[in-house]
C-alpha cells in the first residue's frame, strides 16, 4: 500500500512537471513576438495602460502633496511596464520609459496647476522634449522587437537567476524611475510660475541645446549603450 502511494505521488509529480513544461512552452510560443511593428504596438499599448493606471493612482492620492501624488503615479506606471516585461519575458520594454516620462510629467505639472505655459516653460519643455525624443529614438533604432532584450539584462539573469526578480524590479525598472523623478523635482518648483523671459533664460536654453548637439553628434556613426549615452 505504501509503495503504491509512493508510485501515485511520483506519477503525480511527473504529470505536474510535464503540464507546467507544456504551459511554459505555450507561453513562450504565444508571447515570443518577432514582428517589429507588432512589438512596437504592444509597447505603445502597455504605455497607454501605464498612463491610465498612473492617472487613477494620482486621482486616488490627490489629497496628498502634489509632488508625492505624481511620484506614486510614476511608480504605479513603472509597475505596469515591469509586469508587461515579465509577461513577455523582455525587460527592455522598460527602456524607453525613463526618457518618455519627463515629457509627460513636466507639462502635466503646468496643466494641472491651472497655469498657462510661459515663455520660460515652453523653452524648458522644448529642451527636455528634444532630450527625451533623442534618447527614445536611440532605443527605437536599436530594438528589434519582443525577441530582442538588452544583452546586459540577459547577462544579469544568467549570472544570478535567483536574484533576477529583484534585479529586474528594483534595478532595471524602479531605480531609474526614482532617479529621473528626483532629477525632475527641482523643475517642479520652476515650471508653471509667472517668470519673464530674460537674457539668462536664453543663455541657459542655448547651453541645454548645445549639450544635446554635443551628445548627439558622436553617436551618429555607431550605436552606444544607454549608460554611455547618458554619461556623456
Amino acid at each position: 500500500m505504501h509503495l503504491k502511494l509512493n508510485k501515485i505521488s511520483t506519477d503525480y509529480i511527473i504529470i505536474k512537471i510535464f503540464i507546467n513544461r507544456k504551459i511554459d512552452i505555450y507561453l513562450m510560443t504565444v508571447f515570443r513576438i518577432e514582428n517589429r511593428v507588432v512589438s512596437f504596438l504592444i509597447v505603445l499599448a502597455v504605455y497607454i495602460l501605464a498612463l491610465f493606471v498612473a492617472a487613477i493612482v494620482f486621482k486616488l492620492t490627490s489629497s496628498m502633496h502634489f509632488l508625492l501624488s505624481t511620484f506614486l503615479a510614476d511608480i504605479a506606471a513603472t509597475i505596469v511596464v515591469w509586469l508587461a516585461g515579465v509577461l513577455f519575458d523582455n525587460s527592455s520594454v522598460y527602456d524607453p520609459y525613463w526618457s518618455v516620462a519627463p515629457i509627460v510629467i513636466l507639462p502635466f505639472w503646468v496643466i494641472v496647476r491651472g497655469n498657462l505655459f510661459s515663455a520660460v516653460d515652453i523653452l524648458f519643455l522644448a529642451a527636455v522634449t528634444v532630450w527625451g525624443i533623442r534618447l527614445t529614438l536611440n532605443w527605437t533604432i536599436r530594438w528589434k522587437g519582443m525577441h530582442h532584450q538588452d544583452w546586459r539584462y540577459t547577462m544579469l539573469k544568467k549570472k544570478s537567476p535567483r536574484l533576477w526578480f529583484f534585479t529586474n524590479l528594483l534595478g532595471i525598472n524602479l531605480m531609474p524611475t526614482v532617479i529621473v523623478f528626483a532629477a525632475l523635482t527641482p523643475a517642479y518648483f520652476g515650471v508653471g510660475q509667472e517668470k519673464k523671459f530674460n537674457f539668462f533664460t536664453g543663455i541657459y536654453f542655448a547651453i541645454c541645446m548645445l549639450s544635446l548637439i554635443h551628445i548627439s553628434e558622436p553617436t551618429r556613426p555607431l550605436y552606444i549603450s544607454y549608460a554611455v549615452f547618458c554619461l556623456k
